[in-house]
């Protein structure tokens, strides 16, 4: 892996990043959130993203999904610029983000907002990922016709990443998913997210639960006041005094 802020980075020449950022910026109404961000993460790897509220988190992500326009740099996804991608034209490519909050249709069944992940498949790819996630989770198929207004916190979750699973997505982002969950629920989210790293799939995750991100991720990039300030190998994350970085 080879992230980096704007200070320069020795490249990885053994295999090409799914991912390179350079030189982002971006922001709000004229206020600059993120500044010169470069990343490179290679497919396979475990991307997770530290830092206080207002860090830049979110907004990277958003930049990311093409929620949101970069003001400066490029984004480059399998050799290519997608900075001026459409939202549909990304998903297409295989990038997906769980948002924070889940954003589910409390309204809809359990099946009708996994679903939902899958509009741009073929029918027989779509049935595909509803068996294949039914086999990860059974009870969204013994419950598929619940709204999902009537689940936990946790089962919500779960049904937001199976929504992002959907998708059948090469480059998964999942913000904030531990907000409001029970301890319980936390568990299931940590094999959830390993299960994820063993089977080969990049993954970026936003995390404050630190604890949750370092058994999960296998790199790290600290962010502070939309800035690089650390970036670690899971190895050589500073748990003890880890906080007093952001």
């Amino acid at each position: 892996m080879n992230i980096s802020s704007s200070s320069s980075s020795k490249v990885d020449i053994e295999q090409e990043p799914l991912l390179t950022i350079n030189g982002l910026r971006a922001g709000y109404r004229g206020w600059e959130v993120l500044s010169d961000i470069n990343l490179r993460l290679k497919p396979g790897e475990t991307l997770g993203i530290l830092g206080h509220n207002g860090a830049g988190k979110t907004t990277l992500l958003r930049c990311i999904a093409g929620l949101l326009a970069p003001t400066h740099g490029q984004i480059s996804y399998d050799g290519e610029d997608i900075s001026r991608w459409s939202i549909p034209q990304r998903v297409k490519k295989g990038i997906v983000l769980v948002p924070q909050g889940r954003a589910l249709f409390r309204e809809l069944s359990i099946r009708d907002n996994v679903m939902l992940g899958a509009f741009r498949k073929t029918p027989s790819e779509a049935l595909q990922a509803w068996n294949s996630l039914s086999e990860r989770w059974k009870w969204l198929a013994e419950r598929q016709t619940t709204h999902v207004e009537k689940l936990s916190g946790g089962q919500q979750q779960i049904v937001a990443n199976a929504r992002g699973l959907a998708s059948l997505p090469n480059l998964l982002m999942v913000d904030e998913p531990s907000i409001g969950l029970s301890g319980v629920a936390v568990t299931e989210l940590v094999e959830f997210l390993k299960g994820l790293r063993s089977e080969g799939k990049t993954t970026i995750l936003v995390e404050q639960n630190v604890g949750l991100a370092a058994n999960v991720c296998d790199h790290f990039m600290i962010l502070r006041n939309g800035e690089v300030i650390g970036l670690y190998h899971r190895s050589e994350l500073p748990m003890e005094n880890l906080w007093s970085l952001f």
